[in-house]
């Protein structure tokens, strides 16, 4: 089994920074005077907090679409609120709650609370976009039915000085209505935010949407000119890199990678990881202070669903990450520590399916500075509880033992550390590119995405190596 894990998670500058993005349930739960006890503090659970006797990290993103959906909610304290000042937290804005319905649009009201959270608990703040992933959805439908009929909370976009329609912007563009909808209403927001942000209440984020180069373009040379600190790659076009080195390329030409901070919204993985490393040090031949952070939830929904992290695969073949379930019964009451049973329950599914990459021998790496091929990791937590203390009696279904929320929240925080050490180790494999661990696509790319960076013909090269650029999309 592993050795002891130092609880201080050490980040290097020169790699892209992977955020958590905190659960709702986790930010709430975690407080909860009715939470049952387990061999673990409240502070320690706390992985923002510095005197975490787990791990602790100083960074991660949280969303106002889930901490302030409602005034009263907006309200509430939590782990995330009350953290102090050495953890940098991004806001997400909610853009994608409104488009799903989950917050109910009303105009002035909800821009207004969303911006006053995240200018109160946030470094760094997404300004409220509406994503292009609702085109075509009754969701966006709503909103479109409102700008073309001015319904309620009706907002009249103005381009210097003159009022324009969802007609004008499809006139200029030819993108189609849903698409303007959704161009149109995050100018409108941009506008907003621009008049009533609270000068160094928190740095704003601009947005990039878009499906594919025609749309990502025209809402780049629309939102270019608003004066806000950071950029953010959003919708489908966060994943064909393609399109990122060539917005990338344009904010360079244009003069606006002066700003120090670009986010990727919901991306995660192993490989991103890698290349979104790639894509900062480009960068930062530019702007030496440049950093790129990426997000995902991953961690704490596979908890949701009873799924526990325990490995990564690092091999020519692949990268990947590996989870088990625990469920007998006969657990319920177990004294084995948690990284034991899940050491066990690892090395048992290895056998049971595929074994790409094989079971590698311990020795074949030795002081090559990261894990062989396929290891089990184990985390803090799971050196302090129990097995039995997650696994619970019964309750629906006589062959599964049951979870209730302690048991989750100590999944989740499980989940957290395992997720970012597998994204250490894989950043630390990339950096040395040895192939004997890394994918030879991966290794091609390190090399790529300087060059299109710096070369005089980036066009030439992006279309030539845009299979290979869009592998992972």
């Amino acid at each position: 089994m592993s050795g002891p894990i130092p609880p201080t998670m050490h980040y290097p500058d020169h790699f892209a920074r992977f955020l958590p993005a905190i659960s709702n349930m986790y930010a709430d739960e975690l407080e909860s005077t009715t939470r049952r006890r387990v061999p673990v503090s409240l502070t320690d659970l706390d992985f923002l907090n510095p005197a975490s006797g787990l791990f602790h990290i100083d960074a991660a993103l949280f969303s106002a679409g889930q901490a302030a959906k409602t005034n009263a909610i907006a309200r509430q304290t939590n782990f995330v609120t009350k953290r102090g000042s050495g953890c940098t937290m991004v806001g997400d804005s909610g853009g994608y709650q409104i488009q799903t319905g989950k917050i109910t649009w009303e105009g002035d009201k909800t821009r207004k609370r969303l911006l006053e959270w995240m200018e109160a608990h946030c470094d760094w703040s997404m300004v409220l976009d509406v994503p292009t992933g609702s085109i075509g959805t009754r969701s966006i439908a709503q909103h479109r039915e409102r700008i073309e009929r001015q319904g309620k909370y009706f907002d009249q976009l103005t381009i210097g000085g003159v009022d324009y329609t969802l007609n004008d912007l499809h006139r200029e563009n030819g993108l189609g209505p849903d698409f303007n909808a959704c161009l149109y209403q995050t100018l409108y927001n941009n506008d907003w935010f621009v008049q009533h942000r609270r000068a160094g209440a928190t740095k704003l984020i601009n947005v990039l949407q878009g499906r594919d180069e025609r749309e990502s373009k025209e809402w780049y040379n629309r939102v270019k000119h608003y004066p806000f600190e950071g950029w953010s790659f959003a919708g489908a076009g966060r994943l064909q890199y393609d399109i990122v080195l060539r917005r990338l390329i344009d904010m360079r030409d244009d003069d606006l990678l002066d700003r120090d901070w670009c986010h990727f919204l919901g991306v995660g993985g192993l490989e991103h990881g890698c290349i979104l490393t790639s894509i900062q040090q480009a960068v930062r031949t530019v702007n030496p202070r440049f950093r790129v952070s990426f997000d995902v939830s991953s961690p704490f929904l596979t908890a949701g669903y009873g799924s526990i992290l325990v490995s990564c695969t690092l091999s020519p073949a692949r990268w990947s990450t590996q989870h088990v379930r625990i469920s007998d019964p006969a657990h319920v009451g177990s004294t084995l520590l948690l990284n034991e049973a899940l050491e066990k329950a690892w090395k048992a599914k290895l056998f049971e399916g595929d074994v790409q990459g094989g079971i590698l021998d311990g020795g074949l790496f030795e002081g090559m500075g990261w894990p062989e091929p396929r290891k089990f990791i184990g985390s803090q937590i799971g050196q302090r509880v129990k097995l039995g203390d997650i696994m619970l009696p019964p309750t629906d279904k006589p062959d599964r033992a049951s979870w209730d929320t302690t048991s989750y929240l100590v999944v989740m925080n499980h989940n957290v550390e395992i997720f970012l050490r597998t994204m250490l180790t894989g950043l630390d494999a990339y950096e040395v590119g040895d192939r004997m661990h890394v994918p030879a696509r991966l290794l091609e790319l390190k090399g790529l995405i300087p060059e299109i960076f710096a070369s005089d013909r980036p066009d030439e090269l992006i279309r030539t190596n845009r299979t290979l650029l869009n592998g992972l999309a």
